[in-house]
C-alpha cells in the first residue's frame, strides 16, 4: 500500500492515470471521426452494390468506429473539463 498526502491510501497499480496531452486527444477524435465518415462511405457503397454480406460487415464496421469516436470524444471533454 502506498500512503499519499491527506491519509489517502491506494494500493499499488490503482493511481489514477496521467491525462493524456491535448495533442493526442486531438488527434484520436480526428482520426475516430475519419473512420467513421469512411465507414458511411462503405456502408453507402454496399447497399448500391446490394451485397447484403458486406453491408453487414460494413455496419458492424461503422458500430465500432462510433464506438471509438465516442469514446475519444469522452476523453477529450473529460480533459477540457478538468483543465478550464
Amino acid at each position: 500500500m502506498q500512503q499519499i498526502p491527506h491519509g489517502i491510501t491506494l494500493s499499488p497499480g490503482r493511481m489514477p492515470p496521467l491525462p493524456p496531452e491535448p495533442e493526442a486527444l486531438v488527434r484520436a477524435v480526428t482520426g475516430a471521426v475519419l473512420a467513421v465518415n469512411a465507414n458511411l462511405r462503405l456502408m453507402n457503397a454496399a447497399m448500391a452494390a446490394g451485397d447484403a454480406q458486406d453491408l453487414s460487415r460494413a455496419m458492424a464496421a461503422l458500430n465500432a468506429a462510433v464506438a471509438d469516436q465516442t469514446h475519444a470524444a469522452r476523453s477529450m471533454l473529460k480533459h477540457v473539463a478538468t483543465v478550464g
